[in-house]
């Protein structure tokens, strides 16, 4: 059947496939399989960095969304005492004004009386020794008759014994 050079020539034709697949495998395992699993841990530790690198990120982002908010609360709160604050000057100073126009109107009010009653005094100063000299003249003209002075004195004495 078959021949022995035929049986050789394939046992040897696989002992040399073998023995180039240990080469092969041999020089695969000291020098290519090293530096692949190098280049393999190398890989994996910077992809390890990197996600630490990513896990920091998502903390740091985490803790300045956090502040973000506390400081937006804080915001809104500030501006809200800033309204109030805003509205409670507001009612002070219209009630401040209102005093002022009160104090004020009261003020030309009482400069207007000073001023009637000045007028006023200025009034009698000029006109009442005027109209004293016109009464006295008036009655001197009335009372020269003595008739007349005697009527008005019963006249007054009657007056005063009623009352």
């Amino acid at each position: 059947m078959y021949d022995t050079t035929v049986i050789l020539f394939w046992i040897f034709r696989w002992l040399n496939i073998i023995a180039i697949l240990l080469v092969a495998a041999y020089f695969f395992r000291k020098k290519l399989l090293h530096a692949i699993k190098d280049k393999i841990a190398q890989r994996r530790n910077f992809f390890q960095s990197l996600y630490q690198q990513l896990e920091k990120t998502v903390l740091k982002n985490v803790s300045i969304n956090k502040s973000i908010d506390v400081q937006q609360q804080d915001s809104a709160q500030l501006l809200k005492k800033a309204e109030q604050w805003s509205h409670a000057v507001a009612i002070v100073q219209r009630e401040y004004e209102e005093v002022y126009e009160q104090r004020l109107k009261k003020m030309i009010r009482y400069r207007e009386e000073q001023l009637e009653h000045f007028a006023m005094q200025q009034a009698c100063k000029d006109i009442v020794p005027i109209a004293l000299k016109d009464a006295k003249a008036t009655l001197k003209k009335k009372f020269e008759k003595s008739e007349v002075q005697t009527k008005y004195m019963n006249d007054l004495i009657s007056f005063m014994k009623k009352n």
